[in-house]
């Protein structure tokens, strides 16, 4: 069963998952989600040199510590590897900044762009 099929069952059921490569987990249904922007803290030296590195987020997730999460392992269960900055760099207020978008209005919501 692909994941398309088990996300139209779990609607039918009541359930929200959150699908990962590896596993399904249920959650409580109805959830409300927000969209969460997570970007480099601007007095971080980390992004000094701005090489092979991730530069921001877009998740979608119930709370900031899971949109967090999310970014952390995205690239690990992709197979891209989470950059030079390291996973634990988003999982740290202190370098990242994670806010919610405001998806009443609309605009763009991320534009990443470095000439070199």
């Amino acid at each position: 069963m692909n994941i398309t099929a088990i996300v139209r069952a779990s609607s039918i059921l009541g359930l929200a998952l959150w699908a990962t490569e590896a596993r399904c987990a249920p959650l409580p249904w109805p959830m409300t989600l927000t969209t969460w922007l997570l970007r480099p803290a601007a007095d971080s030296a980390l992004w000094d040199d701005p090489w092979d590195k991730n530069h921001g987020w877009v998740v979608v997730a119930a709370t900031e510590a899971r949109a967090r999460e999310l970014a952390a392992t995205y690239g690990l269960a992709q197979h891209y590897g989470s950059g030079d900055e390291g996973r634990d760099t988003w999982m740290d207020a202190a370098l990242t900044t994670c806010a919610p978008i405001d998806a009443e209005q609309e605009g763009v919501i991320l534009r990443d762009f470095h000439a070199g």
